[in-house]
């Protein structure tokens, strides 16, 4: 009597250990793709942010109107608003574009919304934040 594997049994162990290691390889190619997303949804709420913290300054002027400043069209900025990054910033090889909404609340003056988007990948993924001011 013989111990041992044919080759049949082999081949077959072999081919059930490759598509499981494809399996997995298949998995690990869907992580890095998505930390990727994730690490670009992150630098454009960085960047949504630090637009809002530069429009803060009393310094710069809102407009007296109800404006939509989109930077993928080059809407060019008015007396100073919006403020540094629009219209657009690189970080590293992806390109953010920024799109700036201002409005005027209706029946409370001085009272003024920025919500600004920040969108990446020709416009498919963004970032949106709004904030409210008071200006006298």
């Amino acid at each position: 009597m013989k111990r041992g594997f044919t080759l049949s049994e082999v081949i077959l162990a072999l081919a059930l250990l490759a598509m499981m290691a494809l399996g997995l390889l298949a998995l690990v190619i869907a992580g890095i793709q998505l930390s990727g997303q994730n690490r670009q949804g992150l630098l454009s709420a960085k960047l949504a942010q630090q637009f809002l913290e530069n429009s803060r300054d009393r310094s710069l002027h809102l407009p007296n109107d109800n404006r939509t400043f989109d930077g993928a069209a080059n809407d060019p900025a008015l007396d100073g608003f919006p403020p540094a990054p629009y219209p657009s910033v690189s970080v590293g090889a992806e390109a953010f574009v920024l799109r700036v909404k201002h409005s005027l609340v209706p029946g409370k003056a001085g009272l003024h919304s920025i919500e600004v988007t920040v969108s990446w990948r020709d416009g498919t993924h963004a970032s949106r934040l709004e904030t409210y001011f008071f200006r006298d």
